[in-house]
């Protein structure tokens, strides 16, 4: 005999029976569906934990409240003091402290530099031969020899260039023919040791003296020996001591850069080499070849070019320049403009900052420098009024080599900070990389969490519900 059944009961035990198994299933989701979200989202976390010091008692559960402020301060005062050192460190290195070392080195051999010579203000043109031209000039001209503007209208003749070069006053045919001489060691003339180069600067026409080995002999019998007969005894010499890399063409407009030779002179010369270090704050132009002479010359170059519109003899622009080109600015080779460019010349050269500043050049220092440094001494033994004597000699084989370097480099900072770093927080590499990966796996979970509830949230919108058993 079959037992009746109540309908209420029956509704009853399918609602819990509906409850339970949706207590056992994922919210949101069908019975079929992955559980993937759910798996990186989950409650359970693997167990991540940071190596510094008191890490426990801040993110620790059941740290007691009291312990947790204690930590917190202890690790913020500490914080602060290792960022105060690190940026202390830190500054320290962006000054990029250097420092000097001096070495005295004695050498085999020794560099001997280049002699630049030239007559004295006044006196750069050789007024014979200009005389001789202007003969020359009048009959071209056509006009009586008076009126030749001089050496302006020597130009009807030839070419600037070739006009200084001609009116020029050779030193080095002075000393083999005339009655000056010159000797480079005991009884060794000049031209066998060395070489006498014509040079233009912006007085005219001067004369460089090239040796072309290194020297071996030291002392006031072993150097550049010069004897120059005068006419007057008001004539005199300038003269400029430099390494090869120079071009002296504008040191001779300034009394500070040359030396007067107008008695007899003995300068005893120093060999010097300074090397610096390229930083930021104090810059410096590493090219071998570089010299600030030269920066300074291509800079008053372009300058005077730009305002004559031609380029004289001693001009030298830099290759970068788009002054460079002749067809540009071709050679002062007019009477005209050569006089124009003359005028300017002396303009900039008067000292007025308007036309040209030497600091508005912005020439970099260089890396490597080579110099000399001179001892003159006026010698008044042997004085005589037609002649001037000067020897330039090395009192010895020693030279000084300055080297600059960083004092604080880059391992340096880095092992400071980490010292620092673990000093004060007992932290390490391993130790921020850990952290890091802590960080990392936070936000990780955050998110996932945050996508798999909005998942869950789409899906409630799909899953039916338990169905309600008949009560037949």
């Amino acid at each position: 005999m079959k037992r009746a059944v109540n309908p209420r009961r029956s509704v009853a035990l399918g609602l819990k029976t509906c409850q339970k198994d949706q207590m056992k299933r994922p919210s949101g989701l069908h019975y079929g569906d992955q559980l993937d979200a759910d798996s990186l989202a989950g409650d359970e976390e693997p167990e991540f934990k940071i190596g510094i010091p008191g890490s426990r008692a801040l993110f620790g559960k059941t740290t007691h409240p009291l312990r947790r402020v204690f930590w917190i301060l202890l690790t913020l005062v500490f914080f602060f003091l290792a960022a105060v050192q690190v940026q202390d460190r830190i500054d320290y290195y962006v000054k990029t402290p250097t420092r000097k070392d001096l070495v005295i080195i004695n050498n085999d051999t020794l560099i001997f530099p280049r002699v630049t010579m030239c007559f004295g203000p006044g006196r750069t043109f050789n007024y014979s031969a200009m005389e001789a031209m202007r003969q020359n000039a009048s009959l071209a001209m056509g006009i009586n020899p008076n009126d030749v503007q001089m050496p302006y209208d020597l130009l009807s003749l030839t070419t600037l260039t070739t006009l200084w070069n001609e009116i020029g006053h050779d030193i080095g045919v002075m000393f083999e023919t005339g009655s000056s001489k010159c000797w480079f060691g005991r009884g060794k003339p000049c031209k066998e040791v060395g070489e006498w180069r014509q040079l233009h600067t912006v007085l005219g026409p001067c004369s460089s003296f090239h040796v072309r080995h290194p020297v071996k002999e030291t002392g006031l019998f072993n150097g550049l020996y010069m004897q120059m007969e005068t006419n007057a005894s008001s004539d005199s010499w300038i003269y400029f001591i430099h390494p090869a890399n120079i071009d002296p063409a504008l040191k001779f407009y300034d009394e500070k850069h040359y030396e007067l030779l107008n008695t007899n002179n003995d300068v005893k010369i120093r060999f010097y080499q300074e090397k610096l270090v390229n930083v930021w704050h104090h810059p410096c132009e590493d090219a071998v070849d570089y010299s600030i002479e030269n920066c300074e010359l291509e800079c008053f170059s372009e300058q005077l070019v730009r305002r004559s519109g031609c380029q004289l003899p001693f001009m030298k622009l830099a290759n970068s320049s788009q002054l460079h080109s002749r067809e540009t600015y071709p050679t002062c080779n007019t009477s005209a403009s050569y006089r124009i460019a003359d005028e300017e010349l002396r303009l900039m050269l008067s000292g007025d900052d308007t036309r040209w500043n030497r600091s508005s050049c912005n020439c970099k220092p260089p890396c490597h420098t080579t110099y000399y440094q001179i001892d003159k001494e006026k010698v008044v033994a042997d004085i005589r009024p037609e002649r001037l004597r000067l020897r330039i000699f090395f009192q010895d084989k020693t030279y000084e080599k300055l080297t600059e370097s960083l004092v604080y480099s880059l391992t340096t900072l880095f092992c400071d900070i980490g010292n620092s770093i673990g000093l004060l927080l007992g932290a390490s590499v391993l130790t921020v990389c850990e952290t890091l990966e802590w960080g990392c796996f936070r936000l990780i979970r955050c998110l996932m969490s945050v996508t798999a509830g909005a998942g869950r949230a789409n899906k409630s919108q799909k899953v039916h519900p338990c169905p309600i058993p008949s009560a037949g």
